[in-house]
């Protein structure tokens, strides 16, 4: 349509040509030389509008149909916490820390999850940043893939921890309706007095099509409740003993 619209522009461009020789050979009077030069206009001003109409409708589509790909995602289950070592039990930097996390296809199409990274802007600086694979422990049950944390000197064992980024590198394909799930440990670049600067806080996920969809955050004051009284183990194995006691594995 749109080399329809060009050809036919061009052939009413070079027919105007030829019929303004004539009519000057033809000594016309001004009065025709008024309506045929406004008659030329009108075509090509027409031409040049369908075709700029035609590759708007294109160009919208296009969009469109990039806006709508999304992924849906739940969290419940957030905090915001320091690192911990068995012996170090003080880390001034913080992270943001998503339990069980739900990442949904909601598109007609299959899809396959190819980052999920957190950005942020503090002071005046962009981050992007991408989950820790924090190292898991055993607990009494059997349940080996837990995660510790610990508040006001208790032990709290977060069962069936499973890493995001690992779970993302299964290149799980994800049919319309089909969920990804896993728990995520992402730094901030903030220690607690800084998390009221933080801006534009959001979770961007991507496929490898690279249709991406953005989702924001906003902090909630309940996330940082433990701040100052724990923190998580990300780099040390563990096994839970009898009476909650926690042997470290080096």
């Amino acid at each position: 349509m749109q080399i329809a619209i060009q050809i036919f522009g061009y052939l009413s461009v070079i027919g105007g040509i030829s019929i303004g020789i004539l009519l000057y050979y033809h000594k016309q009077t001004p009065a025709v030389w008024v309506t045929f030069f406004t008659f030329t206009s009108l075509t090509l001003s027409l031409c040049l509008n369908w075709q700029q109409s035609i590759l708007d409708r294109n160009e919208s589509t296009q969009s469109k149909k990039t806006a709508g790909y999304i992924f849906d995602i739940k969290y419940q289950n957030v905090m915001i916490l320091p690192f911990l070592l068995p012996k170090e039990t003080n880390n001034e930097k913080v992270n943001l820390i998503f339990y069980k996390m739900v990442i949904a296809n909601c598109t007609h199409n299959p899809a396959t999850i190819k980052s999920v990274l957190l950005q942020y802007k503090l002071d005046g600086i962009d981050y992007t940043k991408d989950s820790f694979i924090i190292k898991t422990g055993r607990l009494l049950n059997g349940e080996e893939n837990a995660a510790l944390i610990i508040v006001d000197s208790a032990h709290i064992f977060l069962q069936g921890w499973y890493n995001l980024r690992r779970k993302i590198n299964e290149l799980k394909v994800l049919e319309p309706g089909g969920v990804l799930s896993g728990s995520a440990v992402f730094p901030l670049e903030a220690k607690a007095n800084d998390l009221g600067r933080i801006e534009d806080l959001k979770l961007v996920i991507r496929d490898y099509s690279n249709n991406i969809s953005i989702h924001d955050i906003e902090i909630q004051p309940e996330w940082i409740n433990a701040l100052k009284k724990g923190g998580i183990f990300i780099n040390t194995k563990f096994s839970q003993q009898a009476n909650n006691i926690v042997n470290f594995v080096h």
